[in-house]
Order: structure tokens, then C-alpha cells, then sequence
């Protein structure tokens, strides 16, 4: 029998808010199988100006993505795990690493919802290390360094996607009123074999969401073939128009 290819597939979904990119996550794992990883949510306080920051995580039971997942039928004990820290994050790696699949290739999918979060928490982890006082610049530059090594490591053994928030568009110091995706860590783009973003028409009814995209690895896109907009995309159809392998999905 010839050898199971192991090589990553690694994806990064970018999209405004409310344009279905939690649903689109857990879809995937509903149809490769995997783990939704749903990252709380963190408030910066600080009551005076001279007194320390505080970082709040949120309290609440489960996180933004919890309804998606239960919406496209995950198994909510096995497929979804909430991360209220580093360490949290961590442990679910290796919970990951123990994964029960039937998958040929035995590569799941990880799903990173989102990495502005993901990012956050790879801060105060750093920033608590060093006994700082608040997140310094340099805590953010270390949190990155961490994050690179992290998804290098994870892709020797799972499929990933990263979801990504997008931020205000600046150029030579003024807003363009756009929107920008805002990929963390800042390099991974490069890394990744799909870059794809989210948007939904609402001119029209029902709404109808396009998938553009932006960069794919196995279709060049100076070719005839090359898809950039995929209407009312599911993960298999984006998958086959994307000529993704069927090995390493």
C-alpha cells in the first residue's frame, strides 16, 4: 500500500462581521471532520491613567462561534472547544493530537476563530511572562514570533484555517474608508495554500454570499481556469473549483 500524504492544507478566510465566516469554519469540520477552536473575547481596561491595565476575559459559557457549530450539527463535546487562555490553547493542541478520525489521511482540521483573539491571548501570555506591567510592543513582536512557530508546528500535523477579522484601510496617514483584511500573524498569508474572503450581497433576495479568491496555490490565477468568485460557496464546491487534491483535504 502506498504511503498516506500527509502535506498541510492551510487556509486563511478574512470577511466583515455578519458576512458567515464562524459558519463557514464549522461547516468545513462538519464535512473533513476537525475541531473549532473559538477563542474568547478580551477587554483592555484601565480605570486611571497612571493605574494598571486590566485584561477581562469574557465570563460567558460559550463563545461567538458556538452557534454556528451547533447550527451546522457538530458534536459539540467533541468538535468545539472554547479557549479562555494560552494555556487553554494548549491543552487543546494536545487533545487535538489524540483526535478520534476515520479520515484516510488522519489530517483534521483545526479551525482558529479568530486570530485577533488568538493573538491577544499569545500577548498576555508573553506580556505575563515577562512581568510587564501591560502588553508592550515588544510583547505584541514576541506573541508573533510564537504564533509563526505555532502554526509551523501545527501544520506537521492537521489541516488549518484561520479566520481573520478585517481593519480600516490607512494610506500616508489618512483612513481610505475601506477595508483591509488584518492577517495574524502578518506573514502567514505568504504560508497559506488559499487566501479567500467572505462577502455578502444584500441587494438582493434572498442575500447571497460570494466567496472571492485571492490567491490559491493549485490554481494559478493567470490562467483561464482560475475561479474568483465562487456564489453561495459550501467547503466542497470551493475545494473542487480550487482544485484542492482530494488527499489532503
Amino acid at each position: 500500500m502506498a504511503e498516506v500524504v500527509r502535506m498541510p492544507c492551510r487556509w486563511g478566510i478574512c470577511g466583515e462581521p455578519k458576512t458567515g465566516k464562524s459558519h463557514w469554519g464549522a461547516s468545513t469540520v462538519k464535512k473533513f471532520d476537525g475541531v473549532v477552536m473559538d477563542f474568547a473575547g478580551i477587554t483592555q481596561t484601565k480605570p486611571e491613567q497612571r493605574a494598571k491595565a486590566q485584561y477581562w476575559v469574557s465570563d460567558a459559557q460559550y463563545g461567538d462561534a458556538y452557534y454556528s457549530c451547533q447550527s451546522v450539527g457538530l458534536d459539540l463535546t467533541k468538535q468545539y472547544r472554547y479557549i479562555r487562555s494560552w494555556k487553554e490553547f494548549l491543552d487543546a493542541v494536545e487533545y487535538l493530537k489524540k483526535y478520534p478520525t476515520t479520515k484516510e489521511n488522519k489530517r483534521i482540521w483545526m479551525i482558529i476563530d479568530d486570530t485577533f483573539m488568538w493573538r491577544f491571548h499569545c500577548a498576555i501570555y508573553v506580556q505575563e511572562q515577562a512581568g510587564h506591567a501591560a502588553i508592550a510592543q515588544d510583547d505584541w513582536t514576541q506573541a508573533g514570533t510564537i504564533m509563526n512557530g505555532i502554526a509551523r508546528f501545527l501544520e506537521s500535523k492537521f489541516n488549518l484555517m484561520f479566520i481573520n477579522q478585517m481593519k480600516d484601510e490607512w494610506v500616508g496617514g489618512a483612513s481610505t474608508g475601506k477595508f483591509t483584511p488584518a492577517w495574524y500573524p502578518t506573514n502567514q498569508p505568504y504560508a497559506f495554500d488559499l487566501l479567500t474572503q467572505l462577502t455578502v450581497d444584500k441587494t438582493v433576495q434572498p442575500y447571497v454570499q460570494h466567496m472571492e479568491v485571492i490567491a490559491n496555490r493549485w490554481n494559478w490565477s493567470c490562467t483561464d481556469a482560475f475561479i474568483s468568485d465562487i456564489i453561495n460557496p459550501n467547503p466542497e464546491l470551493v475545494m473542487n473549483l480550487c482544485k484542492v487534491p482530494v488527499e489532503l483535504r
